[in-house]
């Protein structure tokens, strides 16, 4: 199964659609159908083989005659054509493509939720944050609906842990942390990526708390995590962080020495918090050396983008 990844918070992206294809005996399309899927879930696949069930999708869709249980068919084509380009961060090609599928399957309570849940995720992954939460937030209220009926709808985990993305990146913690809540309890025990989706959630509310300031809090969830190697870098940073809050310096400055080198945002937060640890201690010298690094790191990682750590930089920085 194809897998979208929201990297910052561990937010994990899964996509799929309900409607199941079954023959209808239509030579024109079925045999050609067939042959996409089949690329489709090859494995190991490649650009050409993706290219070609990506055509073929489309060429399928197209085939389909309007109307009736058959737009199903052609709606899980077009997500699917998008889903290919998505993979490959053509997201305008993919929205394309998730709108057409949206058109075709409107009548499809589950087509429509998968659409906007896949919708969400290229917006979001083309940093139109807004549009993102508006296409989340259909397809929570149209979960919801389903739920009181006694509906589940599937990758619930995946919608509630990006709305917490979107919601802690705005800075509404409370109710970022309510959606990483019900995204733990959507998680399947049987899935086998169950490790590190579980990690990524709970690392996700102790941040939560961590920024409400329940430290001692957000250390004990960190702490009692079992992370895949793959994570326990960013789950012992994590750690650091709230030691440095605590004002637990040279704890977290031990964790921060032993951490592999970092990159991106966290190593812009990592820089920041060790330049201060230098400034507590009076070692002027070494604080702005790390915090010309950090601001060499802002200009690299997130050059024209305003964010709170170039804030932070600058200000500890003027203050040497």
């Amino acid at each position: 199964m194809r897998s979208l990844f929201l990297t910052i918070l561990f937010v994990l992206f899964l996509s799929s659609l309900l409607s199941q294809q079954e023959g209808t005996g239509n030579a024109l399309w079925e045999k050609d159908l067939k042959k996409a899927n089949e690329l489709y879930l090859l494995t190991e696949p490649t650009t050409e083989t993706d290219s070609l069930a990506l055509n073929l999708f489309i060429e399928v869709a197209g085939k389909i005659p309007q109307g009736g249980i058959q737009d199903s068919i052609a709606a899980d084509c077009f997500a699917k054509a998008a889903n290919i380009h998505q993979g490959y961060q053509r997201f305008i090609e993919a929205s394309i493509q998730y709108h057409q599928a949206l058109e075709r399957g409107a009548m499809f309570a589950g087509i429509r939720y998968t659409s906007w849940l896949n919708l969400g995720s290229n917006h979001y992954f083309s940093f139109r944050i807004d549009s993102a939460q508006l296409y989340f937030e259909k397809a929570s209220e149209l979960a919801d609906t389903l739920k009181a009926k006694g509906r589940t709808l599937p990758e619930l985990d995946v919608l509630y842990n990006s709305l917490g993305a979107i919601y802690f990146e705005s800075a509404n913690y409370n109710q970022a942390q309510n959606y990483f809540e019900q995204a733990r309890q959507y998680i399947s025990k049987d899935a086998p990526e169950y490790r590190d989706l579980i990690t990524g959630i709970e690392n996700n509310i102790a941040n939560c708390y961590m920024k409400r300031h329940r430290f001692d809090t957000a250390l004990f969830i960190l702490r009692s995590l079992a992370p895949s190697p793959n994570q326990q870098e960013i789950i012992r940073q994590n750690m650091a962080h709230v030691l440095f809050e605590q004002g637990k310096y040279d704890s977290a400055l031990a964790i921060y020495n032993t951490l592999n080198p970092l990159s991106g945002f966290n190593r812009i937060v990592a820089l920041n918090n060790i330049a201060r640890i230098f400034m507590a201690r009076g070692d002027w010298p070494r604080a702005e050396k790390v915090f010309d690094s950090s601001l060499s790191e802002i200009r690299k990682e997130a050059a024209g983008i305003r964010n709170k750590e170039e804030a932070l930089a600058y200000l500890y920085r003027s203050r040497l």
